[in-house]
């Protein structure tokens, strides 16, 4: 992972990855600080802690969701998902 820092600020962080620094809403945040660091986590355990800590939103899903900032966290390098 090129994460270099991560800085968590309450609800939010910013992360030094690669010559950027990407700042994290505080679910984005919730999300990239429940995964175990080096080893593989499922999602189902993350959505269930994601839902504990922020309730069922209206509009959509919990997994539905978590699913879409795991895809933003990879899409800037920050995790690696596996289907």
């Amino acid at each position: 992972m090129p994460c270099h820092d991560l800085v968590v600020d309450g609800d939010q962080s910013a992360v030094y990855v690669e010559d950027s620094v990407v700042v994290l809403s505080p679910i984005s945040t919730a999300v990239l600080t429940s995964l175990v660091v080096d080893e593989w986590s499922d999602v189902h355990d993350v959505v269930c802690t994601i839902e504990a800590a922020f309730g069922t939103p209206p509009e959509e899903s919990v997994f539905d969701g978590v699913c879409a900032v795991i895809d933003e966290l990879a899409t800037t390098g920050l995790v690696e998902r596996v289907d």
